[in-house]
């Protein structure tokens, strides 16, 4: 059910983002706007990844690849 949509949550088939929106795929804080920087959470449903390597791969595909080409490895 937490899969569906309706229960702020996104719905696991479509991708969305908003400033303060629970019901978004990407939710971006409310001031990044005025501050130019801030934080991104990621609410799509994924409790079997592994958060480390999961956040390393999306430093790798923002910022591009720092370890040397490792692949998700954070240092």
């Amino acid at each position: 059910m937490r899969l569906s949509g309706k229960f702020e949550t996104a719905p696991f088939d479509k991708f969305s983002w908003g400033i303060a929106n629970r019901k978004s795929s990407i939710r971006l804080q409310r001031n990044i706007k005025e501050k130019g920087k801030g934080f991104m959470e990621d609410r799509r449903p994924a409790g079997d990844c592994d958060p480390y390597l999961v956040c390393g791969l999306l430093m790798d595909t923002c910022l591009g690849s720092a370890g040397g080409g490792k692949g998700g490895k954070c240092k």
